[in-house]
């Protein structure tokens, strides 16, 4: 009779791996350890105003959240009563492809001019700082109080005078920048990529002042796409078939987990961490890779889902800010996802599913996938004494088989479920 409790290890690699699970959809598995929960669902937000193109975005130091369209010219901002405004129109051409706060301004670029203006107020608006070399700029960081700004071969930057340099490090000419990070020290992590055609990039290190970068790690793979920033060191999501990777300083390594199943691609404001939790997005999914104390393993948990394809992500003010593709997703103060999750398969004759909970306000489902048919929803039976949702009948012919549990909540109510046992 197999047990399934350790929510906390997340997706296995593999459905058939034991000791994690085969999908987790809007899946709360850290906020109560050793039980599983939805979260905060994520909605459309329909406020006056609100960004309709898809957007990169930043938050000045007072929690005013900034956005510019990646199709157009248009920008907007959100204040911290969630008030939305437009901003005047950038004059040159081309959709952004970056913003980021640095020193009392919000700067954005297209792919060949930097701009900025001061925060809060867009006074001293300069849509034509500095010009790019080569028409490539793409991902920023702060590190060592400069800007950095990759543009192609080069690493552009703007130091606390505001004076713009246009190749403040130049790398090996067929690598173009693509992501951007603090190393957790005092230098900067380069993530690059050839094209997309080619199955090979490179990792490039810099502390920022010398002539050259101090070393580059190669990776097989056609891409860095963005990098996660966790709480004692950096992965970096590869390739377009999921793959993580983990940086130990001098080099990448493969992560224990991976993104199972999912086509993945360049976008360097894709992750950001919300309460001490590093987020993802890939497509419309946006996962958590955490643990909550040390000695857990680091779990990789879809945990929200938006309502259309994400184009970036940042936390203003506590609130996870979403942006896609014709608006803006919110994470809800009370209202609770519809969440589900998957066993792993499992060999043998088996003829039920008991799930234990310690919350039922709305529903738990049971589904059964047996000898790789499709998925049966089960009647379900509650047994309210216990804490037990099962189900009559029976599996014929088992040899083997997955569970499929749905927790449907009702508003700020979400099931909590602490067992699934196979019998």
């Amino acid at each position: 009779m197999p047990d399934y409790n350790q929510f906390i290890n997340g997706i296995g690699v593999s459905k058939f791996d034991q000791t994690g699970f085969d999908s987790m959809v809007n899946c709360d598995a850290h906020t109560e350890l050793g039980s599983l929960k939805c979260p905060l669902v994520l909605y459309a937000d329909t406020t006056s105003g609100v960004p309709d193109e898809p957007c990169v975005q930043t938050t000045s130091s007072t929690g005013t959240q900034y956005f510019f369209s990646t199709t157009s010219t248009k920008r907007w901002k959100r204040n911290t009563a969630g008030e939305y405004s437009s901003i005047t129109a950038n004059t040159q051409s081309g959709g952004h492809n970056g913003a980021q706060y640095y020193n009392g301004k919000i700067w954005y670029w297209t792919a060949s001019k930097l701009g900025h203006f001061d925060e809060d107020t867009e006074a001293s608006i300069d849509d034509v700082h500095g010009t790019f070399s080569n028409s490539k700029a793409y991902a920023a960081c702060e590190e060592n109080l400069t800007l950095f700004i990759t543009d192609g071969k080069y690493v552009a930057s703007v130091n606390s005078s505001l004076t713009f340099t246009a190749n403040a490090l130049d790398i090996p000419a067929q690598f173009i920048g693509r992501c951007i990070i603090p190393d957790k020290y005092t230098n900067i992590l380069i993530g690059t990529i050839v094209s997309t055609t080619v199955k090979q990039c490179r990792a490039f290190i810099w502390d920022t002042y010398s002539d050259s970068f101090s070393l580059s790690n190669e990776l097989q793979e056609n891409g860095i796409n963005c990098f996660i920033n966790t709480d004692e060191y950096i992965l970096a999501q590869c390739g377009t078939n999921g793959r993580l990777y983990q940086w130990s300083g001098g080099q990448f390594s493969l992560f224990e987990k991976e993104l199972r199943d999912e086509t993945t691609a360049i976008g360097w404001q894709k992750s950001v961490v919300l309460n001490g939790r590093p987020l993802l997005a890939v497509g419309t999914k946006i996962y958590t890779i955490h643990r909550k104390v040390a000695g857990q393993p680091r779990a990789v948990v879809q945990q929200y889902t938006a309502t259309d394809t994400i184009t970036s992500i940042d936390v203003q003010n506590n609130n996870l800010i979403v942006s896609i593709s014709d608006g803006v997703n919110l994470r809800h103060a009370t209202n609770r996802a519809t969440g589900a999750i998957d066993t792993p398969q499992v060999q043998g004759s088996f003829n039920n599913v008991i799930v234990s909970y310690e919350s039922y306000p709305e529903g738990i489902g049971i589904s059964t996938k047996t000898n790789g048919a499709g998925w049966v929803a089960q009647t379900p039976v509650i047994d309210t004494i216990n804490k037990k949702v099962y189900f009559d009948g029976g599996l014929a012919d088992c040899q083997f088989m997955q569970a499929r549990i749905t927790m449907t909540s009702s508003g700020s109510s979400t099931p909590i479920i602490t067992n699934i046992s196979i019998i």
